[in-house]
């Protein structure tokens, strides 16, 4: 039987693990991160409901951009929820005991991710649909479409890859029970990185495009692209969080190394 000074995985030679305060330790980082971004995301989110508000009736990108944000909210408390369970610590100075809650918030966290990468391109690519294709017809209409509908496709069959990753589902967070089988999500995880690295390249290039072939001064051009280049902070977010997956996948120190991905998220 495992005891409370039990590490989740073993140490380097000559380190001993430390339960009540590790040196090293990303949590301050998740905390610090996860309510910078959510008072953030209230305040642009609100703003865009009370702007659109005051100028019109609320259409089907504003749902989803509401969408995003409770779940965003759920995603960030569970990710601090992660962080005091162990994640962002090295997994020496992780108990045993608490490595099954680990895995459960880490499979709620993967579960949630899904929805909310959808949800929040879909309403991008529906507010560059009625910015630049108000009459459903063109390139434009026809790219978001596709992003719109593709994205969809990918992220509902990876949210029941993850949701059935293993079966029984207790199987993901205990490690006695042995019937039964996992998938190894790995992969899975990869494949995600690399598509939201695509589509958010093409959602940046998209309204870009668009503009360039806009009959308007070369100025206002270059106006009205700087709003949609924000864009690239959701870009090299998601080129982050590939780099760090395909680290993460490699190494033994999970608890530790996973940490990023949820950061750069």
């Amino acid at each position: 039987m495992a005891s409370t000074f039990d590490p989740a995985g073993s140490a380097p030679p000559g380190v001993t693990p430390n339960f009540i305060d590790p040196t090293d330790t990303l949590y301050p980082d998740i905390v610090g991160t996860v309510t910078v971004t959510l008072i953030l995301s209230t305040i642009f989110t609100a703003a865009r409901l009370v702007a659109k508000k005051a100028t019109s009736s609320f259409s089907t990108e504003d749902y989803c951009s509401i969408a995003t944000w409770v779940m965003f909210v759920g995603y960030g408390t569970t990710f601090m929820l992660q962080g005091d369970a162990g994640i962002g610590r090295h997994i020496w100075d992780v108990r045993l005991e608490s490595a099954p809650r680990i895995s459960q918030l880490s499979w709620a966290i993967e579960l949630m991710y899904c929805p909310i990468t959808w949800l929040a391109k879909a309403a991008l690519l529906l507010q560059l649909q009625r910015t630049f294709a108000p009459n459903r017809k063109g390139y434009v209409y026809t790219a978001c479409q596709m992003l719109l509908w593709g994205n969809l496709a990918f992220y509902a069959g990876s949210f029941f890859a993850i949701l059935f990753e293993c079966v029984p589902q207790e199987r993901i967070w205990n490690p006695t029970i042995t019937t039964g089988h996992c998938i190894q999500t790995g992969d899975l995880l990869i494949a995600m990185g690399v598509i939201n690295v695509i589509s958010d390249l093409m959602i940046l290039v998209l309204p870009l495009w668009a503009i360039a072939h806009l009959q308007m001064g070369t100025k206002l051009k270059l106006g009205v692209s700087a709003i949609f280049a924000t864009g690239v902070i959701a870009f090299v977010c998601s080129i982050g969080r590939l780099a760090y997956t395909v680290t993460a996948t490699q190494s033994t120190d999970t608890t530790y190394v996973f940490a990023p991905v949820g950061l750069w998220s």
